[in-house]
């Protein structure tokens, strides 16, 4: 009975940390869906956002990089939570081979789909680069 209360002790601390922590994140970093340049000026008379003309198309490359960012962010909790979850499993095991080999499929699965999130976030960011003119490597800065 004492062990149940403790792991539930335990989940509601941690459901209420990873629902706290993301907002905490977003918080400092301003994080916004759609950039400033597609929003326009603000009326503050009329209380909208008003636009004169098409914003450019670098605001739909910004929105997506925004959106890319935020799916990287998203997978990275959902991939912490799955390391939690198949450690869990792993250590309450009790010696049933079983459900230690349920969380260990369930760490290396996780561990692979972070490996596929990261390798498609390289990509974005290398086809972004090359689209930009930037190139594959760093940017480089002339001197005189």
């Amino acid at each position: 009975m004492i062990h149940s209360r403790k792991i539930l002790l335990f989940l509601a601390v941690a459901v209420i940390g990873f629902l706290i922590v993301p907002n905490l994140v977003f918080a400092a970093t301003k994080f916004q869906l759609i950039p400033d340049c597609a929003l326009g000026k603000y009326n503050a008379q009329r209380n909208i956002y008003e636009q004169e003309k098409a914003p450019p198309l670098s605001c739909v490359e910004e929105m997506l990089i925004n959106i890319a960012q935020m799916i990287l962010a998203v997978s990275g909790a959902i991939a912490l939570l799955m390391f939690i979850y198949g450690g869990f499993l792993w250590m309450t095991a009790a010696g049933n081979p079983g459900k230690v080999q349920s969380g260990t499929k369930i760490m290396i699965g996780t561990v692979i789909g972070l490996v596929i999130i990261f390798a498609a976030n390289l990509a974005i960011t290398a086809v972004r680069n090359v689209l930009v003119g930037q190139g594959l490597g760093a940017s480089q800065t002339q001197t005189k």
